[in-house]
């Protein structure tokens, strides 16, 4: 055997079998095709672009990103230009989950032959024989064996092959997310698509726990896996604090993770009411560790009690210090006030650390509220993350980006967020109609039939049905999902109800009602009633 390819796929196997763990795609394959595609790394696509795939970039050139030309099938041919080998690995993932090649989907993370023959047949390679050599070098080098070291490592993180697949379109990219250079990213609790908030950051009117709440609760039921949400995480503290003296809740078991960022900052994530701790003092973790079960301890409900720590400046200095010497060296925990600060000025929201987990790590994951599960309380939060220069760059040019539907998705949950009755209310109010006629700045549609007289009940509801009907005037049906938000549970009439309401005349509608109201209000006699119906040309039958 060839000594310089076996170290080949010796120091690149980790990259293939995280790949597998995420996508599913055999690191077998992976690492086949990467060595052939590149001719061993030292292909011109190799070191000039990272492109260890030989993966074309017609779409990228007519983006404007980064491309390298070389000649292939045609002369000067654009192909993917990337800022790393990683992002190379990374992106052909991406493509692989593309749906050309879609019947690969379906096989299992170890079936080599099976992938091989099926990216061959979808029109990977234009060699006849490309699958069978690959093959038969790919079983040489008993390569396979790695397909199964990341199916033994993905059980040991209680993940499953392939967790990720259907999480990004790389057809699509967004220059809104960024591929960090230099870590992976993940939500602290994979179960479903979204995130359950019970309990938010900040002041709350409780009395059985924090008033002041340094972190956010999630939903979480007794034994649900719970992650680390950055690769090169260290654990820095473990222990549990009971219910305490005066009855209020404790912490619980509880674990915290620092997290060391290229500009010398930490973040620093806490993880409270544990069930089970799978870690210890000094343990490095990344993205796809499960840390822990959540729990109830510390005298509450099931929940996770997730709270976050932005270390910067002589005070990251010394808990860097304290993490060397005491967590890496004796393994020993670090003093909490190393990195919550002063009267806890370190603790931020967590719901911005989310959404830089989610920007970070190309992430569809939706957080939204107990109360309301439609809204995406990330959404104003994205926005706003800060993406490192390096990222940037990598944005810029490489990055392949989540999905565009999760950026039209979290648009449609700004612009859309409130129910209809809100909408209404909203514009009414700005227009000061309803609340002059009812006498309460504070008046809520839902208000409507809980009291007050019946002349302005009446006026109300006369209100709503003019402008149910200027709604309706779409005539679609109802029971057809949205074409443009499959994933969101709103029917296409109720869509475009929503979009309708943008153009809505008030003021129009307040004459027509006004006009209506003096044709039903019990003051006026029957042959006023007739009178004004005759003159509006609405029929009361």
């Amino acid at each position: 055997m060839n000594a310089e390819k076996q170290a080949f796929f010796e120091a690149n196997a980790q990259l293939a079998m995280e790949e597998q763990i995420r996508y599913g795609i055999p690191a077998s394959v992976t690492l086949i095709q990467m060595w052939t595609e590149s001719g061993g790394g030292r292909s011109k696509l190799a070191n000039g672009a990272n492109n260890y795939f030989g993966v074309k970039g017609y779409d990228w050139e007519r983006q404007g990103r980064a491309v390298m030309y070389a000649d292939d099938d045609k002369k000067h041919e654009p192909f993917r230009k990337y800022g790393s080998k990683e992002e190379s690995v990374r992106d052909h993932s991406l493509v692989l989950m593309g749906k050309n090649y879609k019947t690969c989907h379906g096989l299992d993370p170890t079936d080599y032959k099976g992938w091989l023959d099926g990216l061959h047949k979808a029109g990977y390679a234009t060699d006849p024989n490309y699958s069978k050599s690959l093959v038969a070098d790919l079983e040489r080098y008993d390569l396979q064996k790695y397909d199964k070291k990341a199916v033994e490592l993905a059980k040991a993180r209680e993940v499953r092959c392939g967790y990720m697949r259907g999480a990004t379109l790389p057809e699509t990219p967004s220059k809104r997310a960024a591929i960090s250079t230099s870590a992976h990213f993940g939500m602290p609790i994979r179960e479903g698509d979204r995130l359950v908030m019970t309990s938010d950051y900040g002041l709350r009117n409780i009395s059985y726990g924090s008033r002041d709440h340094k972190g956010i609760d999630l939903r979480a039921g007794i034994g649900t896996p719970v992650y680390a949400t950055e690769d090169g995480g260290i654990v820095i503290g473990k222990d549990s604090q009971p219910r305490r003296s005066n009855g209020k809740a404790g912490g619980g078991n509880f674990v915290y993770v620092a997290y060391p960022r290229p500009d010398g900052t930490y973040r620093v994530t806490g993880y409270l009411h544990l069930d089970t701790i799978n870690v210890k003092i000094g343990d490095k973790v990344n993205a796809d560790t499960v840390i822990a079960k959540s729990g109830n301890t510390g005298g509450v409900a099931p929940h996770l009690d997730f709270r976050v720590a932005e270390v910067k400046g002589q005070e990251a200095v010394a808990l860097k210090k304290a993490i060397d010497e005491q967590c890496l060296r004796d393994g020993q925990p670090v003093s909490t006030a190393l990195f919550r600060g002063k009267n806890n000025a370190n603790m931020i929201d967590p719901k911005i650390y989310l959404a830089e987990v989610a920007v970070q790590g190309n992430l569809d994951t939706r957080l939204v509220t107990s109360k309301n599960t439609r809204v995406n309380v990330l959404a104003s939060y994205r926005d706003k993350v800060s993406v490192s220069p390096g990222d940037k760059a990598v944005l810029a040019d490489n990055g392949t980006g989540a999905s565009k539907e999760a950026d039209r998705k979290a648009t449609y949950d700004r612009t859309y967020g409130k129910s209809i009755e809100d909408k209404i209310n909203d514009r009414v109010k700005s227009n000061g109609f309803l609340a002059a006629l009812s006498g309460n700045g504070d008046f809520n549609i839902d208000q409507m039939f809980q009291g007050g007289d019946f002349s302005s009940s009446l006026m109300q509801l006369l209100l709503m049905s003019f402008i149910s009907l200027a709604f309706n005037k779409t005539g679609k049906d109802d029971t057809q999902t949205v074409e443009q938000h499959p994933e969101l549970s709103v029917s296409k009439k109720e869509y475009d109800v929503r979009e309708n309401l943008q153009g809505v005349d008030i003021d129009a509608l307040k004459e027509t009602a006004s006009m209506n109201f003096d044709i039903l209000s019990p003051g006026n006699d029957s042959g006023q009633q007739v009178n004004q119906q005759e003159k509006s040309g609405v029929s009361l039958s």
